[in-house]
């Protein structure tokens, strides 16, 4: 079991959800909660932190797989040579902007949500593959993308 931060104004928990528009008005861009291994790095996204307990988290090795080629293909629909073009650099964070015309990024596109995708397609395949959490490298080195829905957090 593994103890992941989430730093946030808000006063409860948040939940993690599932879907383009599982938040209702607001842009569900990533599909997961990030979270981060210190205190530290979670007290600096708001006033309150909660915990949430993870028993399996996804590396870029676990997400480099023919089952991620199947998800990516479906996800995006695009054949299964575009998707394992995909998975690999979804897999080892590398850039999306090869295949920026076969993704549907969830907010604006621009740049920025190449790789937020990339963050939102590792969780998607993390999550299709049995992990509770995926690591993805971000301006805090590595924060960790929870997804699995059935995990809460607690007040810490």
């Amino acid at each position: 079991m593994t103890t992941l931060f989430h730093g946030t104004y808000a006063e409860t928990a948040p939940t993690i959800k599932i879907g383009k528009n599982a938040l209702g008005a607001q842009d569900n861009v990533f599909d997961g909660l990030f979270a981060s291994s210190t205190y530290a790095v979670s007290r600096s996204h708001g006033s309150s932190v909660f915990t949430y307990e993870v028993d399996s988290i996804a590396t870029n090795d676990d997400l480099d797989c023919d089952e991620a080629v199947a998800i990516i293909a479906n996800e995006l629909m695009v054949d299964a040579d575009v998707a394992a073009e995909i998975v690999s650099a979804v897999a080892y964070e590398e850039s999306l902007e090869d295949y920026a015309d076969s993704l549907n990024p969830r907010s604006e596109f621009d740049a920025d949500d190449l790789g937020w995708e990339m963050q939102r397609l590792r969780g998607l395949v993390a999550r299709k593959l049995g992990f509770d959490a995926v690591e993805c490298t971000d301006e805090h080195g590595t924060s960790y993308l929870i997804v699995n829905k059935n995990i809460k957090g607690e007040q810490l």
